[in-house]
Order: C-alpha cells, then structure tokens, then sequence
C-alpha cells in the first residue's frame, strides 16, 4: 500500500512538471527567463524608452576641430588651435608652458554636440598627452582643467554660463613621443540645461602654474581627447522645422 501512494504521488508531481515545463518553457514558473537567442529583435516606437539598459559609449573630438579664440570675441579672425605633427600618428594640440607663475597658459575650444543617444546625464573627459623631448623627472604631469556650457536658440553667444571647472593630472612619459596615461576627469558639470537637442562648447585649459604641472619641455602635445557618456537607447527623431 506504501509503494501504491509513494508511486502516485510521484505521478502526480511528475505530471505537474511536464505541464510547467510546456507553460513556461524558459523555466522559473510564472516567472520564466529571457529565452531570447543572440540576433533577437526587440521592437520598439517613437514613443517608448527602453531603461535600465546600461550603456556607457565613447566619441573622439578630433584635433582639427580646436580653435583659441572665444566665441565672445565677435568680428574676430577664426583661428584654429596650434597644431603640429606628432610623428606619424596625425596631429596634435600644442599645450606648452615655459617656466613661469602664470595659472592658466593655454586655453583651446570646440563646438561639438554629443551623439543623439546621449542620455543627458553623465559626462566624462579623458586626455592623453605626449611631450617632444625627454623628461628627466620621473613623475612628469600636466594639469588640465575642463568645462563646458550647452548653446541652443535663444542663447546669448556674449554670455555664456560654462558649468563648473573640473581638474585632471595627465601623466605623460618621460621619453619623447610616449604616450602618456590617460586622465580622466570625475563627472562634468555641463552649464545651461544640457539636452540631446542643444550643441555644447567645450573649453581645456592647461594649468601651467599649477605646483603639480612639473612639465616644461616644448612642444607638448594633447594628442586625444575623448568623451564617455551613458545612453537613453532613443529611438525617435528630432521635430522636424516647419
């Protein structure tokens, strides 16, 4: 009579996970797993925002794209950002500093919105340098510091509100042409309300006088610099002007 129950009830349960496993093939009861294969398409409208789905990109400023005036400086010349060739690898921004007590000895710009899908949120600036000629300081650094304002219609170019400055060490090495470490800067306060829909002018300055700017070889180089942002996965278009 024992074996006769235990044998039942063992149908029982055995029929009930057959059932289960047919309902919810993916496992975990009313509650299955993802069973989606890789190439799986997951679609979406003009309307909705996929979230929580973490997503940090990058996107390189190129070095072309500097110039050292201000945008407040209206009628002026454009004039593009110092450049020279960095042996065989393009161009690079020349930030030298002869020695001197002056803060702030070089400041470059660019006009450069960020990709579409910028979620609106967290931005980051990471630089790398290269210096001409050997160092004979072992720990070799230049002093950066970096800040941005959006710009939209509306906007007065004569009175821009920058958000605040935000400080980097780059290190660079001590032999000529080594590229140096990247220095990344702690998250960037972007003034103005920044949107996907607003472009952003970026401004790097070298802090030549800073006590942890031990560098003073020219040239020296910013030889990239690039942009890390997290995405809002957009899928709709700007308005279109009437």
């Amino acid at each position: 009579m024992r074996k006769f129950v235990l044998l039942l009830l063992f149908s029982v349960l055995f029929i009930y996970w057959a059932l289960q496993a047919q309902q919810y093939p993916g496992g975990g009861g009313p509650y299955p797993k993802n069973t989606a294969t890789a190439g799986t398409t997951i679609t979406n409208n003009n309307a909705v925002n996929l979230t929580n789905l973490l997503s940090v990109r990058s996107v390189d400023i190129p070095m072309g794209a500097w110039f050292t005036n201000g945008l407040e400086t209206v009628g002026v010349n454009f004039t593009p950002a110092n450049l020279l060739s960095v042996t065989n690898t393009g161009d690079g921004i020349v930030m030298s500093h002869t020695n001197g007590s002056a803060a702030i000895t070089n400041i470059v710009r660019t006009r450069f919105s960020l990709p579409w899908d910028w979620d609106g949120g967290t931005v980051k600036v990471g630089i790398q340098s290269v210096v001409g000629a050997s160092n004979s300081v072992l720990a070799t650094n230049l002093v950066f510091a970096i800040r941005a304002v959006a710009i939209s219609g509306g906007d007065n170019l004569t009175n821009l509100t920058f958000g605040a400055l935000t400080r980097v060490t780059n290190n660079v090495g001590t032999n000529a042409w080594v590229v140096g470490q990247e220095g990344i800067t702690t998250a960037l306060t972007i003034g103005n309300t920044p949107t996907t829909s607003k472009g952003i002018l970026w401004e790097i300055q070298r802090h030549g006088g800073d006590a942890g700017d031990t560098e003073t070889n020219t040239p020296a180089f910013i030889a990239q610099v690039r942009v890390y942002y997290g995405t809002a996965s957009l899928t709709n278009y700007p308005i279109s002007s009437p």
